[in-house]
């Protein structure tokens, strides 16, 4: 089993090894390879916009300290402090925590509410139409388990003597998560019987949750990443040591897209182009020595007027999420 890494997850390869590991544990088993593409491609679907906000919104607070360092370097610490308000890759990882709090809600729900097992169940029931075997598909020693059964049967001795062993053969990604289990103990024969004698789950519904599941914080991982790499791209973790007043604009997915603006909007003070050539003046005043922190700041904040009122960020995360689709 396979820790994640900031590389870009090979669904392909997963699907293999997904298949690989069920083939060697279940019976009569339908082509496991089209059925965990299908199951993954429905994953896509709903969950596209689907991430982590508290992990990119910690690595942004990371790029907000280093770069308060970095320009403490050139400046000063205290002048670090006051003219990165205007310092557009520390504005943008500043916002970045807010402006994805405000996207994720209705980016997960952008196709109604999500309801895990409603979803399984119907795409247990359309996959079962497409790929028959799935429906009489078992682990092997269901019968002899079955005999006798009693609530939780076999999962002491499974947990004793098989899991770990499991966890090990198994050649894709752990995706663990609070409240869930690993891939390999949901389609185990002991989890697969206590779902269909106390849960009233069938095996095929077990087997096609299993993978929804797994797929799911695999494809959660992946969006995540993406929005992350978005930031960087924009600049945000930048390395020149002086104040950057303006970042280029990007082309980064839709998504990113949202996520960038509505970090601008949460916390930034743009500075527009016509009065960027006078706040470059007073900069370089500040670095010879001529003007103070405070006095730049002032001067700056002259230059820029009234700023106008911002929308509720609520509101505009929910406008932007529409507009995708």
């Amino acid at each position: 089993m396979k820790k994640l890494t900031n590389e870009p997850v090979d669904f392909g390869a997963e699907i293999e090894a997904m298949a690989s590991f069920v083939e060697s544990r279940w019976t009569g088993t339908p082509d496991l390879r089209l059925l965990f593409r299908a199951v993954l491609e429905a994953v896509q679907r709903t969950a596209r916009y689907w991430f982590d906000d508290g992990a990119v919104s910690c690595w942004a607070y990371d790029q907000v300290r280093a770069r308060r360092q970095l320009l403490a370097q050139s400046l000063g610490a205290n002048a670090a402090r006051i003219v990165s308000l205007f310092d557009a890759p520390s504005n943008i990882a500043n916002g970045c925590g807010l402006a994805l709090s405000a996207l994720k809600r209705p980016a997960m729900a952008v196709d109604g509410a999500f309801d895990f097992e409603d979803q399984v169940r119907g795409l247990t029931a359309a996959l079962k139409l497409s790929h028959p075997k799935l429906v009489r598909t078992k682990p092997a020693g269901w019968a002899e388990l079955a005999k006798g059964y009693v609530d939780f049967g076999g999962m002491r001795e499974y947990a004793q003597n098989q899991q770990r062993a499991d966890e090990a053969a198994f050649e894709g990604h752990d995706m663990r998560e609070a409240g869930s289990v690993r891939f390999t103990s949901a389609v185990s024969l002991s989890h697969t019987m206590y779902s269909d004698k106390c849960q009233g789950r069938s095996a095929a519904m077990t087997l096609v949750g299993a993978a929804y599941g797994h797929f799911l914080g695999l494809q959660q991982f992946s969006v995540t990443r993406e929005l992350q790499q978005a930031f960087e791209d924009a600049g945000v973790n930048s390395q020149h040591p002086e104040v950057v007043f303006q970042l280029s604009d990007v082309e980064v997915s839709p998504l990113a897209t949202c996520a960038l603006q509505l970090a601008k909007v949460a916390f930034s003070t743009p500075i527009p182009s016509e009065v960027l050539p006078r706040v470059q003046e007073l900069y370089a005043q500040l670095r010879a020595g001529t003007l103070s922190a405070k006095d730049f700041a002032k001067q700056v904040f002259e230059q820029l007027g009234d700023e106008p009122p911002q929308p509720s960020l609520d509101r505009l995360a929910e406008k932007l999420v529409k507009e995708l689709g």
